[in-house]
């Protein structure tokens, strides 16, 4: 792996978009869309700078680097939230997170199903859940910095940024469920029942709240 060339080339992109960060949200482009393009041009498709890893291991790298993105930018998300946020607006949250989600969920399935030939019922609630959660690192760009600042009401941009940071969890037993509606999974519903949604969801849920407030 070209680790130095990596760490390089993601220190010119963090360098060069500091440096005229205010000119490129006058323009509305967002910090992950240049490193999208900065990872094509230097990547093996245009230029071939760098190779992450051999063929076989890529996904493994690509896997590791997504989940550690991920958790950096629901901490982030939620250390943005003011104190006590969802107890507060927890009607809203909630109408927004649950029938929200699953109102994506079904709606992306039910495309999928129509323009897609002979796709399955379960196939297409699987891809349905996996493009309904938010992306969080992206909403970021839309929720915070002078821009957002200046044309959507704080109310709103926490709303979504609580939204993009919850459904984030709650796609993860839709997803499953969706495995095993299509007949791919090595689990049955009771096993999805109390081991997915209740323990690996549910109580992380609850722990995190418990270890966030403490904190």
């Amino acid at each position: 792996m070209d680790l130095m060339l990596i760490v390089f080339f993601i220190s010119l992109i963090i360098i060069l978009s500091g440096a005229v960060y205010k000119k490129l949200q006058s323009y509305s482009i967002t910090e992950p869309f240049l490193a999208i393009i900065l990872g094509l041009i230097v990547g093996p498709d245009v230029f071939n700078l760098i190779e992450s890893a051999p063929a076989s291991e890529e996904f493994k790298i690509l896997k590791t680097v997504c989940e550690f993105t991920i958790a950096m930018a629901l901490m982030a998300t939620a250390l943005r939230l003011p104190q006590k946020f969802f107890t507060k607006n927890v009607q809203t949250a909630s109408l927004l997170v649950i029938f929200g989600m699953l109102l994506m969920w079904l709606l992306g399935s039910t495309v999928f199903y129509l323009i897609i030939p002979d796709l399955s019922i379960g196939h297409s609630l699987l891809l349905g859940a996996i493009i309904s959660p938010t992306d969080p690192v992206v909403a970021s760009t839309l929720t915070s910095g002078k821009t957002a600042e200046k044309y959507l009401p704080g109310f709103i941009r926490n709303n979504l940024s609580f939204e993009s940071g919850m459904n984030d969890g709650l796609a993860y037993p839709i997803v499953f469920l969706s495995l095993l509606i299509a007949g791919m999974a090595n689990f049955d519903l009771a096993e999805w029942t109390t081991r997915i949604l209740l323990y690996e969801n549910i109580l992380c849920a609850v722990l995190a709240y418990l270890v966030g407030s403490g904190a």
